[in-house]
């Protein structure tokens, strides 16, 4: 008689076994329904579409492009923060554009100021003091600084904000919009922009000047050397300078001399100031050129090392095509990288010559320093200040520098013999020298200024259109954002203002201010914003 176990139809398998049975061959029949099933797609969540870009249409009495010239009631199309289109009344707005008219009066692009300082932290020049290239302006910005405001209601859409004349070398400047809003890309249109120096830092027209001195400073070019004959014979004659330093490597010299003068110093920059300034820059521009030269080393033997390899590597597989033995040759070791070294990349761009160094000179003596280590290192310069620059017209005009000039320097704290002239910016003009005017730096400094300084060069002479080509295109190339701004022109990015009469007037008025394609400045016009 067969025995069975209770809910067992299996003879002679225990209950607890049975049991596992089941339950296993359930599990595989679930998984094997699971298996043939279709796969279902996941569901992922979609990013939000983006917002739509606003489109503005701007139309005025008079379109002035700077680059190009005026239209007659023209118009501007602004698609999120680029002009789109340019021309007369033969454009069209486009569907759910915002209308702005503004009948009889003058759209230009927003003026740029060259050099100012008025958008960093409340006492952040202060603490910018001595050398530092790695410094850059852009960690200094208050975004918060209302000031955007100001310069924005008197027409200055950008800004070149500089560290000035803290240090032989200060730091890298940066170019920032006065639109509002935080620190990054919605605030910053350009940087790091270009690496500031001065000849004399701390006894500049911004900074606390120290005592004066007698020792004075001159600059000779081509002059004999101590002890050498002058011309005709005779030995050189007049007291033998204290200090004599001919530039190396060069057929064509230049003495540096520091001699005793009673003359008084010029805003606390001594002869000893000057000459201690020329020699730290000096000596920082040696650090470059010899950074590029360690650099230009490694890469040759980098490129050595990698053809050597290749060979060896190509005669091994050589060898193991044709079936030989094959040598075992060690690779030749790798060249080491140079030294790292923070100075010496800081000025290698001004160095190889793909960047501008911008230097803040104001004297006759400083102004002549640079271009004699511009000469040297064969920089490109940018030199701030520039208070008697008309005195060195043709050596700047000869040294393709461009120049930023800072009118309220000529009446802050320079002394009072030192040359200015109200025909700094004529001279300049007729050298053929590209200029740029800015605001300066410290707490004199102010961005709104910049149409008022404008207009007073108009008041010496200058013609309104090429000083309002200065304040837009001029100052947009000198800061190195002349394919970003400075014009009207599609592609560029839509910085525009709308006065109700006369760009550089004093007495025109800003209607409307727009900032990478947003209305930062409105009053009146057609189809207005809502408050």
């Amino acid at each position: 008689m067969a025995l069975h176990c209770a809910g067992d139809i299996r003879r002679g398998l225990p209950f607890s076994a049975h049991a596992r049975a089941v339950v296993a061959a359930a599990c595989l029949a679930y998984a094997a329904a699971w298996a043939a099933e279709p796969p279902q797609p996941a569901q992922q969540q979609q990013p939000p579409p983006p917002p739509p870009k606003q489109v503005l249409y701007l139309a005025a009495g008079e379109v002035r492009p700077v680059s190009a010239p005026a239209i007659e009631n023209g118009a501007v199309i602004v698609v999120g923060d680029r002009i789109t289109a340019v021309g007369g009344r033969e454009i069209e707005p486009p569907p759910n554009a915002k209308i702005l008219r503004f009948p009889g009066k003058v759209l230009i692009p927003g003026m740029i100021d060259a050099a100012t300082s008025a958008l960093l932290h409340e006492g952040e020049l202060d603490r910018v003091q001595g050398s530092d290239p790695a410094c850059v302006a852009a960690d200094g910005i208050d975004c918060f600084d209302p000031a955007w405001k100001d310069a924005a209601g008197e027409g200055v859409t950008a800004a070149y904000v500089s560290l000035g004349p803290r240090g032989t070398v200060a730091g890298i400047g940066a170019v920032i919009r006065l639109g509002g809003g935080v620190l990054g890309r919605e605030l910053v249109l350009h940087a790091p922009a270009q690496l500031e120096a001065a000849i004399c830092p701390g006894a500049s027209s911004f900074a606390a000047s120290p005592p004066a001195s007698d020792y004075d400073f001159t600059i000779d070019w081509n002059a004999p050397a101590p002890g050498e004959a002058a011309a005709g014979g005779d030995a050189a004659q007049g007291p033998k300078p204290e200090f004599d330093e001919p530039r190396p490597d060069d057929d064509t010299e230049i003495i540096v001399r520091v001699s005793r003068s009673t003359a008084p110093s010029r805003g606390g920059a001594t002869g000893f100031d000057v000459l201690r300034g020329y020699r730290a820059l000096r000596d920082y521009l040696e650090r470059g050129r010899a950074y590029r030269r360690a650099r230009t080393w490694f890469d040759q033997d980098m490129a050595a090392w990698e053809r050597e390899v290749s060979r060896l590597r190509k005669e091994e597989a050589e060898a193991q095509a044709q079936g030989k033995p094959v040598p075992k040759r060690p690779l030749p070791p790798r060249p080491p990288e140079p030294r790292p070294d923070a100075v010496g990349a800081a000025f290698l761009p001004v160095i190889e010559g793909t960047a501008r160094l911008r230097v803040w000179a104001e004297r006759e003596e400083e102004i002549r320093c640079v271009l004699a280590l511009g000469a040297e290192y064969e920089i490109k310069l940018v030199i701030c200040g520039a208070v008697e620059a008309y005195r060195v017209a043709r050596e700047l005009a000869a040294a393709d520098a461009q120049v930023v000039l800072v009118p309220r320097a000529a009446r802050i704290a320079l002394g009072r013999d030192v040359r200015c002239s109200p025909g700094n910016a004529r001279a300049l003009f007729d050298a053929g020298i590209q200029f740029g005017i800015g605001t300066g730096v410290g707490p004199r400094a102010g961005t709104h200024l910049l149409r008022h300084m404008a207009a007073c060069e108009i008041a010496r002479g200058l013609d309104p259109d090429y000083v309002l080509r200065t304040v837009t295109l001029t100052n947009a190339e000198i800061a190195g954002v002349a394919d970003r701004t400075g014009s009207i022109a599609p592609g560029k990015e839509a910085n525009l203002v709308v006065f109700d009469g006369p760009p550089l007037a004093t007495a025109s008025k800003v209607l409307c201010a727009v900032v990478a394609g947003k209305i930062v400045v409105q009053e009146g016009g057609d189809n207005a914003p809502e408050k």
